[in-house]
C-alpha cells in the first residue's frame, strides 16, 4: 500500500480514496494515469506509487486546470511534482518562498522540499504541463 492509503490494481492507483479517468499518453513521458481523489477535505496526489516509474496528474475539480502532475521513481517514490495553484500563504510570504503561478516540489525519500521552484521556460516539466493543458481543452 502506498501513501494516502493507496494501492495498486494492476498498475493502477485506483482504490476507494481515488478512481481513475483513463490515461493520458504523452509523447515524452509516456503514459499518465488521469486520476481523481474520492474526498473533498484534501485534494493532493499519492507520496508512493505500488508501480515504479509511474506519472499521475488530477485537475482542479471544477476542471479548470490541471492541479497536480506527479513522477514516481523506482522506489515507489514522488520525485517531484508540478502543482499550479499560487504557493503563497500567509507564511510563504514571511519566510520569502511564495511563488505564483506553475511550480515544482522535488521530493527525497518521500518528503517534498520546503521551498517551491518557478517552472522557467525550457524546463521540460513546463512543457508537459501545457501538453496536458491542450489535452484538456481538447476533452471539454
Amino acid at each position: 500500500m502506498g501513501g494516502n492509503g493507496t494501492a495498486s490494481v494492476t498498475g493502477s492507483v485506483e482504490n476507494k480514496m481515488y478512481s481513475s479517468l483513463g490515461t493520458y499518453s504523452d509523447p515524452v513521458y509516456g503514459d499518465i494515469e488521469i486520476v481523481e481523489p474520492n474526498f473533498t477535505t484534501q485534494y493532493k496526489m499519492p507520496e508512493e506509487s505500488n508501480s515504479a516509474s509511474r506519472m499521475y496528474m488530477s485537475f482542479q475539480h471544477d476542471g479548470s486546470d490541471v492541479h497536480e502532475i506527479a513522477m514516481y521513481g523506482e522506489g515507489h517514490k514522488k520525485i517531484w511534482s508540478v502543482h499550479t495553484a499560487d504557493h503563497a500563504s500567509n507564511k510563504d510570504k514571511k519566510k520569502g518562498t511564495a511563488v505564483y503561478g506553475p511550480h515544482y516540489h522535488n521530493w527525497h525519500n518521500g518528503i517534498a522540499e520546503a521551498t517551491p521552484h518557478k517552472l522557467e521556460a525550457g524546463d521540460p516539466r513546463l512543457a508537459l504541463l501545457e501538453r496536458v493543458r491542450n489535452f484538456q481543452k481538447t476533452k471539454k
